[in-house]
Formats: C-alpha cells, structure tokens, sequence
C-alpha cells in the first residue's frame, strides 16, 4: 500500500466557498485511486499565496508528515501548487531524497525527485512558477498605480466606512457620523473620547465590533473621505467618488495625527492647562505633578524636567481663574471683532491655498492623461507626479497651520452657554476652547503667606 498525502492550494479564494482547493481535492484523489494508492490525509492551504512568502500552515504540517515517515508519496494538481519558491523547492527535494517519497501530479505527471534529471526538471519547472509569480506581480503593482493615478477604486476588502459595497455611492447616516466626527476632532477632542462616544452611543462599525482608537485614526485619516485616491499613503489623485468632508479638512486631520508631539505627550488628560503654564524664570512650561492627593502645575529640574525647579502653583485655583477669565472674554466685544477678522483672514488664505492646490492636481492628472496616449514614459510620468505630489504636501501643511477657532462655535458672545455646559464637556472640548483664545498662561513667582495669589497669573491671549 502507497500512503498518499495530497496537498492543495489556491492564492486567493474572495467568496470564501473553498471551491478551487475542493476541485483539486476531486481531481487528486482520482489519480490516488488509478494508482492505486490510499490517500491518508489532505492537506489544505485556501486563500494562501505560495509567492508571498508567508506561512503555509498545512504545507508545514505535510513536512513535517514527510519527515516522520507517515506518507509514502505526496499529490498535488500541479507542481505551482507545492512551490513558487526555489528555496522551498530545495528543501522539499531534501525532504523527499531523505524518505524515498513520490511526487506525483494531475497536470505535469511523476516526478522523480530521486534522479539529477528528475530533479532538474523540477527546478525548471520551479523557475519558471516563479517567474510567472514576479511577472504577475509586477503587472499588479503596475495597474494598481495606474488606478491610483487616475483616481479608479482600488481593490477588494470591506467595504470603507460612509459609503456602500460598490465604493462610490454614499451612506448617509455614516457619512453624517463622518462629519461629526471631523469637526469634534479638529475642535480639540481626542481619538479616545470619540471612540468612547461611538461605542456609548452604539454607532455601528462596517464590522459590526467595537470602535478602537486606531480603527477611528484609519478613517478619518484616510483621503479617501474627502474624494481623493492615495497610494502606497500618498494623496495622489482626486478620486471617481464623491467626498463626505472638504479637503481642507483632511489636510488639517492628517497634520494633527502626523504630529510628532502626540506621540510624546504623556501628561494626564485631567488636567485643563497642560503645556499652556509656562514658568516666569525660565520660561519653560510647568509638567503636571501632584503631591499628598492634590493636583499641581510644576516647574521640573533636570534630570525629570527641563526647567529651574524654582516654580509651582496648585492646578484647581489656577485652572478655576482661567476658566472664569474665559467666559469673560467670550462676552466681550473685543473678542467677538479679533476672532472675526481672524476667521475672515484664515477663510482667505484657505481659499488661495486650495486653489493652488487644485491647479497642482490638475497637473498631476494630466501626467495620467499623458502617459495613457503614450507622450511620455511610465518614469517620467512617476517622477513628475512626485515632485507634484511634494509641492501638494507643502501646501497641505500649510492649510494645517492656519488658525481656526471650531472649539468656540456656538460660545463667542455668550460665555453663558459656555458655562451651563462646561460641566458635562469633555476634557478635551474645554482644553480645545481654552486654547482657542489662550496662548500661554505665566505663573509668577509665589506670594510668602498666601496659599494662593491670583496675581501671579498672567494671561496671554490670542486675539
């Protein structure tokens, strides 16, 4: 009796049905019995590319049969179905020289792994599997970028999160979840207390699971929410579909999340004026340390800080004064006029900016339409759409940095309203307003006698 294994495979199986490794399965088990050979296992490898050089969890485990004397032959449909890997391929010779095993296959025949002819034809068979693979991939790469340049879809997946299965058509309950979230981020709230939000509220997720921080990061950094292609992470197209927020908007997510300093700060989130309080010797800002249950502003010396450690104030007097100084200034006059000349200041170069950045896409999609008529070549046509795509994150950046007052909507004139619903704001709503109209708080040098002086505070306002 032949001990046969049979070993099938199939790079990608999108519906799921198995179908593919299942025809192989019918196929080798009826060479098995023309043989006249018994079939003791089946090894299965579906939705698994032998090209990418991942684990194949039951080719293992048929090496390892093979090793152990369990089989004395291995099946397949083809010999692609075993390896595309010539250094697979060697060890898979080693392991069959070592236990005298057969190799057979439905479309290619035995193969006699036993003999240098049988061997080489192994290894020509081999080669050329690999390079089918490599010319197939390069083919992909190719097209994909195509698709990106001229803003076509991309490929399969769930589908993204405000639009439906076809990747074109607007959802319009997720689409005004979207734009909610956008302006509540760029308000000031974090990826945490939003994502809080979507799961206190029972927003629904594509999948149905939980919302993380880093889910919520993906969407709304992706271009793809305001119309627009990217590749390989780069904006590189205005996009087939239409577009649930601006692409100002998007500018100004992604410079926020790009932040070198998010990843850094780690003060407690409890506290209102973190890296606003700045130390009046030295100038650096005071780090949150508590002492004894109580909350304080603290100006750290080396090696825990870089300040003098001369300075330190109690966060709950001092946070009490700024916030009243805030609501006076939303009801005063002279704020209403700044943040309204600033606002139309902002709107304006907004507005020049997206316009240079509509001419630069304009130029990039004619390089697509150039390159598609034959009237330059593929590196010319990559070499122009970076250095367009360069000029386009410049300006990007640039639209990140202007100034936008979002966090006082509804608050400029009625400091009021601020304060009957300060209470139930997130910590990172009143931090975001607080810093909306405050460019640093100095704390002076300390009153001998006095538990808390409110003159040592000196407040910068923006406007």
């Amino acid at each position: 009796m032949v001990r046969t294994g049979v070993y099938c495979r199939i790079s990608s199986d999108r519906d799921g049905d198995g179908l593919g490794v299942a025809g192989q399965e019918k196929k080798c088990r009826e060479l098995a019995a023309r043989l006249g050979w018994t079939v003791v296992d089946v090894f299965v490898d579906n939705d698994r590319s032998a090209y990418s050089g991942k684990p194949r969890k039951e080719y293992l485990r048929l090496l390892a049969a093979m090793r152990g004397g369990e089989l004395d032959a291995v099946l397949a449909w083809h010999p692609d179905r075993l390896h595309r890997s010539p250094a697979e391929l060697e060890e898979f010779i080693g392991v069959c020289d070592e236990g005298r095993l057969l190799v057979q296959t439905v479309e290619a025949g035995l193969f006699d792994l036993s003999t240098p002819t049988g061997r080489a034809v192994a290894r020509t068979v081999g080669a050329w599997a690999r390079f089918e693979s490599e010319h197939k991939a390069a083919r992909v790469r190719r097209k994909m970028e195509e698709n990106a340049l001229a803003g076509k879809r991309g490929g399969g997946g769930p589908r993204p999160y405000g639009y439906e299965a076809d990747r074109l058509t607007i959802r319009g309950d997720e689409a005004a979840v979207l734009r909610d979230l956008a302006a509540r981020f760029l308000a000031g709230e974090s990826l945490t207390s939003l994502a809080r939000w979507l799961n206190d509220t029972a927003v629904s997720s594509v999948s149905g699971a939980l919302w993380s921080m880093a889910t919520l990061r993906g969407i709304l950094y992706s271009a793809r929410i305001s119309g627009q292609r990217e590749h390989h992470g780069q904006i590189v197209a205005d996009a087939e579909w239409p577009a649930i927020i601006t692409k100002e908007q998007t500018a100004r997510i992604r410079a926020i999340l790009d932040d070198p300093a998010r990843k850094s700060a780690r003060t407690p989130r409890r506290y209102l004026l973190t890296r606003l309080v700045c130390c009046h010797r030295c100038n650096r800002p005071l780090i949150a340390r508590p002492r004894g249950g109580q909350r304080r502003y603290v100006c750290a010396a080396p090696p825990n800080g870089y300040g003098c450690g001369r300075t330190s104030v109690t966060a709950e007097p001092l946070e009490d004064i700024v916030y009243r100084a805030v609501l006076m200034a939303l009801d005063g006059p002279g704020l209403q006029t700044a943040i309204a000349s600033a606002e139309n200041r902002d709107a304006a170069d907004a507005h020049l900016l997206a316009e240079q950045m509509t001419t630069l896409a304009g130029r990039r999609d004619e390089l697509g339409v150039m390159f598609a008529r034959g009237e330059i070549d593929r590196a010319t046509m990559l070499a122009g759409s970076r250095a367009v795509g360069a000029d386009i994150d410049l300006l990007e950046r640039r639209l990140a940095a202007i100034t936008r007052t979002e966090a006082l909507t509804h608050y400029v004139g009625d400091g009021g309203a601020l304060a009957a619903e300060w209470s139930d704001l997130t910590g990172d709503r009143q931090r975001a307003i607080v810093r909306s109209v405050i460019e640093r708080v100095t704390i002076g040098p300390a009153t001998p006698g006095r538990h808390f002086d409110p003159n040592r505070v000196q407040i910068t306002w923006r406007y």
